[in-house]
């Protein structure tokens, strides 16, 4: 009887590239003590690094679908060769029987037992082997999936502390040029009441965003032994990371007012710039003659 056989299904994983990810704490190169030159290439950088962590998250994403779908083909194979190998038991004991005699007992055909017994130990041992290789693949699959969960927890995490970077990358470099407006004596910059209670707002909020940054990273600095603790911790650092999003939106909407408000200003300073030059033209034009006593 002849017994098939089936190649070992290895599952390969892609290893997703190691990034570097510097912490950025505040008070750093990255952060403070930038020049006005440095600043937007320091913030592309940021963003770049926030793309290219996205796509190592998607990567790692679609190798546990992947290894997904292998299990699942290799559990479906495994049912089907049950299914034929009971099947084909059935056939070979409704074979073996050849009918009554005289006497009415049942003879059964020369050396059909012996070779029934031989075919169902072949195809026992093939659905231990595919049971061995399934339970191999199974435990594979579970540390990589294990392993993929975890990259996957730490890209997120790179990625939001990326994007915070970010944020506070352009917060400053915001305020340095709104402090060089002020400098360099840029009337149409002159602070309105608004704008005071605005960037009130936006540098109570930076200070807060830099120091959740800031308790994160000191979390990060020191990560328990045990699993437990690690979740525990994981817990509290996304948690930060929620809080620091958050408080990157709301800075973002105050900016979104900042500009809206600051737009105004310089159209309403404009039409009385305009204004003013008719007025004080027409007044030159007006003739004495012209007027009546």
């Amino acid at each position: 009887t002849n017994t098939e056989s089936s190649p070992t299904t290895k599952t390969k994983t892609t290893p997703v590239a190691a990034l570097d990810i510097k912490h950025t704490r505040p008070g750093s190169a990255t952060s403070v003590g930038m020049s006005s030159k440095d600043e937007p290439a320091t913030l592309a950088s940021l963003q770049a690094r926030v793309r290219q962590l996205e796509k190592d998250l998607g990567e790692s994403e679609s190798e546990k679908l992947d290894l997904q779908d292998r299990i699942q083909a290799l559990e479906e194979r495994l049912s089907e060769v049950s299914l034929a190998a009971s099947a084909a038991t059935h056939g070979d004991t409704v074979n073996t029987v050849t009918g009554a005699g005289d006497d009415g007992g049942v003879v059964g055909r020369k050396g059909q037992p012996q070779g029934l017994s031989e075919t169902l130990k072949a195809k026992d041992h093939y659905i231990e082997q595919l049971e061995k290789q399934l339970a191999t693949t199974q435990g594979e699959a579970n540390k990589t999936r294990i392993r993929l969960k975890k990259r996957i927890k730490t890209l997120t995490a790179q990625i939001n502390e990326a994007k915070q970077e970010s944020s506070i990358a352009h917060l400053e470099m915001r305020e340095r040029q709104e402090e060089d407006k002020l400098d360099h004596g840029d009337i149409s910059f002159a602070i309105s009441p608004f704008q005071y209670e605005i960037n009130i707002q936006w540098k109570a909020l930076k200070e807060s965003l830099m120091g959740k940054v800031a308790q994160r990273h000191t979390l990060l600095q020191v990560w328990p032994p045990d699993e437990e603790g690690r979740q525990s911790k994981m817990k509290v650092i996304l948690n930060l990371s929620a809080q620091v999003s958050e408080q990157a939106e709301k800075i973002a909407r105050l900016e979104k007012d900042l500009e809206e408000r600051d737009s105004e200003i310089r159209m309403l300073m404009e039409d009385y710039a305009r204004a003013s030059s008719t007025d004080f033209s027409a007044k030159s034009h007006t003739s004495p003659h012209s007027i009546k006593m």
